[in-house]
């Protein structure tokens, strides 16, 4: 990747770095590179894990939770991650148990459920929240205002690589709702 060489190929010793670190040690999990070399294995793990969870997210907690055996490490692991990751899940719902079965820590739980709900909030097929933003005339439009009309809102910047990629399927979305009630 760094070196762009398609044909690099690690070692076959690469991987038995991992073989060398206690994963059970709670006396390091104040230190951060501790908690770092802990989510690289779970990933190096998850991505070589032959089965059908398609979610990633999901996928690395399950391997987490059969891995690590140490309740405080893999209640560190569980939020830390579920905090992180819980918005880029697939299966929010399968996430989120998965995560509140791995922990203990009331606290810890309380915080993944404010999170969970927020989210369970702007899921598809979900009821949109309410808000009022200026149009592109300076005017104050309320989501309410546009009720039974396809509204699509598109939110970029110039200067974000990712974003101007996007500009070409932008017009030929354009092209397809011209004709339509659209706001």
């Amino acid at each position: 990747f760094v070196t762009n060489d398609r044909d690099f190929k690690v070692s076959d010793n690469f991987p038995k770095i991992f073989e060398k670190v206690d994963l059970s040690n709670e006396k390091l999990l104040d230190n951060p590179l501790y908690i770092y070399y802990i989510e690289i294995y779970l990933n190096y793990l998850s991505e070589n894990e032959n089965n059908n969870i398609k979610d990633i997210v999901l996928r690395y907690l399950n391997i987490a939770d059969s891995v690590l055996d140490n309740q405080k490490i893999k209640e560190k692991i569980a939020s830390q991650y579920g905090l992180m990751y819980l918005t880029s899940a697939k299966d929010i719902d399968g996430v989120y148990n998965k995560i509140i079965s791995m922990l203990t820590d009331e606290s810890h739980k309380k915080e993944i459920e404010e999170k969970y709900l927020k989210l369970k909030k702007l899921s598809k097929g979900a009821a949109s929240p309410t808000f009022s933003f200026k149009d592109i005339n300076g005017k104050t439009v309320s989501l309410e205002d546009l009720r039974d009309k396809i509204v699509y809102i598109d939110i970029w910047a110039t200067w974000c690589g990712p974003c101007q990629a996007e500009l070409p399927y932008l017009k030929k979305l354009e092209e397809e709702l011209r004709n339509k009630d659209t706001k």
